[in-house]
């Protein structure tokens, strides 16, 4: 019965570090688009999309990095209730 609740802590954390890793990447992306015609309306376009996707991929980075930190705190929780677990059932073998 022991074995039912074993988890891979190793690779719940390696996601972890994966995830964190990526989300890293995603929210250093920064965008330069400069317009070369200044007063044409192009270039406030340009800037408005320039803010909203780095505020799209800044939180797209935040929100991976809230799931490496899950998975993270998710295999210490898991091996504590795994190793919990398993005391109690070999005190009742």
């Amino acid at each position: 019965m022991v074995e039912i609740l074993q988890v891979d802590a190793t690779a719940l954390r390696e996601l972890g570090k994966t995830l964190t890793g990526q989300a890293d990447l995603i929210t250093g992306i920064t965008l330069n688009v400069a317009v070369t015609m200044p007063g044409s309306p192009v270039h406030s376009v340009t800037t408005a999309i320039d803010e909203n996707a780095e505020a799209a991929f800044h939180a797209m980075g935040d929100r991976i990095g809230q799931m490496a930190r899950v998975a993270g705190s998710g295999a210490k929780t898991y091996e504590e209730v795994d190793q919990a677990f398993g005391e109690q059932f070999r005190k009742l073998a």
